[in-house]
């Protein structure tokens, strides 16, 4: 890639080849993020294709990056803008080795300095407004911004009000399990803004503005997986709708796509009901399991015309569960295949979870406190699961449960609703050990 560099006035100055070694982000027909390598040295890339957008885009990118930097905020350096000979536009940051972005470490120590920084922004008049773990890198000594294009300005430091907005949205990207340290790490966005006061009334409003800035981020987060972006590919031809993450294997893709039925195909059933069919998937050194949504009478077709088809349910609420932290399989492709408007059938290819079955171990009742904090953990969200069978639970060596078979899995939009069918789920789950009084009595009675 060669890239003619501009000045701020964006006078063409002189040429760079730039060898794009790996895509970090993408936004199809908008923007991607390169790791990038020049002549003697590694850059970070953010390339904007052509769109009406494109020249507002970069220029704000840059703008707020200088802005940032001149702050004395901790952001990745900008180098330069350059244009390629194709009409996109970039925008050049110093590349920080060995960095990771916060979602691998979220730490009491590590949250104590996020807040830290987020002070000292709110305290310079900046906020980021798609504020998010993900746009904050850590190099084991600092965090840095990310993203300066999301980032806005103001004349003077932020209001109480704007403050608990933005820390909020931060706030509901944290792991759903790890939220208990947010009280703890607040203390360093105190201690970095004096200005602003350590009181109850602070945190009671920013706790109940993370719970609002969560159903949000939900909301859309539910959206965002049934698009083409960073993570996922969408696309739908001739009645054929097919969803998959980005790091499936094209090949493993290929074959789902060209005759999904070839791995069911005289091989051992892990199900084999009317509803559906399991399968074990081996490709490469990578184990999958498959689930076909088989076919179903015209009539029922015809009832259901309307309806949301279960595979596309259960793929996007377990990467939206994952996102929050709750652990559930990964779903990796979805694939629906309609006549005219009439699901025919569906597959859903998830990563194979290891581990035993809660229905078939000694001594469940270990694992009392791990459901209790999975049930704490769907509370927050206002979810349940619909079939709390002990078989829908896997467990771990290190005494957690993994949630599966999320065909049955709502996310509420009213607590009505959520609190009847929440006690629905537990009934259900209790009546696994209904044999068992001592066991039954050690789920009821486990708290987080």
């Amino acid at each position: 890639m060669i890239d003619e560099v501009y000045d701020d006035a964006f006078e063409p100055k002189s040429t760079v080849s730039l060898a794009l070694e790996e895509r970090l982000r993408f936004l199809p027909g908008r923007r991607s993020v390169w790791k990038a390598v020049g002549a003697t040295t590694t850059v970070l890339l953010k390339a904007y294709d052509v769109h009406p957008k494109q020249i507002r885009d970069a220029e704000r990118e840059w703008t707020m990056a200088t802005k940032l930097a001149q702050s004395g905020l901790k952001v990745a350096k900008p180098l330069f803008k350059a244009r390629h000979p194709d009409g996109r536009l970039g925008v050049v940051f110093a590349f920080l080795p060995n960095g990771e972005t916060l979602h691998h470490h979220v730490e009491a120590d590590t949250l104590r300095k996020l807040f830290q920084l987020v002070a000292a922004q709110h305290d310079a008049g900046f906020y980021q407004t798609d504020n998010h773990l993900g746009n904050y890198l850590t190099t084991h000594e600092d965090i840095i911004m990310l993203d300066s294009g999301s980032y806005q300005s103001a004349s003077e430091p932020l209001g109480k009000d704007k403050r608990i907005q933005n820390l909020a949205i931060l706030c509901a990207t944290i792991p759903l399990r790890s939220r208990t340290l947010i009280d703890q790490s607040l203390s360093g966005y105190f201690e970095a803004s004096p200005s602003v006061s350590d009181n109850p009334s602070f945190r009671d409003s920013l706790a109940m503005a993370t719970r609002k800035a969560a159903n949000t981020r939900l909301r859309h987060y539910l959206k965002k997986t049934r698009r083409t972006c960073t993570q996922f590919v969408h696309e739908e031809i001739g009645g054929r709708r097919w969803l998959a993450c980005r790091d499936l294997s094209s090949t493993l893709a290929k074959e789902l796509r060209e005759n999904p039925n070839k791995f069911f195909d005289g091989q051992p059933l892990l199900k084999d009901g009317n509803t559906c069919t399991v399968v074990k998937l081996n490709h490469g050194e990578d184990s999958f399991i498959l689930k076909r949504y088989n076919a179903k009478r015209l009539s029922y077709r015809l009832s259901h015309t309307f309806s949301q088809p279960r595979a596309l349910s259960s793929w996007s609420n377990g990467h939206a569960l994952i996102s929050f932290g709750v652990a559930t399989p990964r779903p990796m492709a979805c694939y629906c295949i309609y006549e005219g408007p009439l699901l025919k059938e569906a597959y859903l290819l998830m990563e194979e979870m290891v581990g035993v079955s809660l229905r078939h171990i000694p001594h469940p009742e270990r694992f009392a406190n791990a459901y209790a904090s999975l049930c704490e953990e769907l509370q927050l969200l206002q979810a349940t699961h619909g079939d709390m069978k002990a078989s829908n639970f896997i467990t771990t060596e290190n005494n957690s449960l993994t949630l599966i078979d999320l065909d049955s899995f709502r996310f509420h939009r009213t607590k009505v609703g959520y609190e009847r069918q929440a006690a629905r789920d537990r009934a259900r789950f209790f009546r696994n050990w209904r044999n068992s009084p001592e066991v039954l009595a050690t789920f009821r009675d486990a708290r987080t």
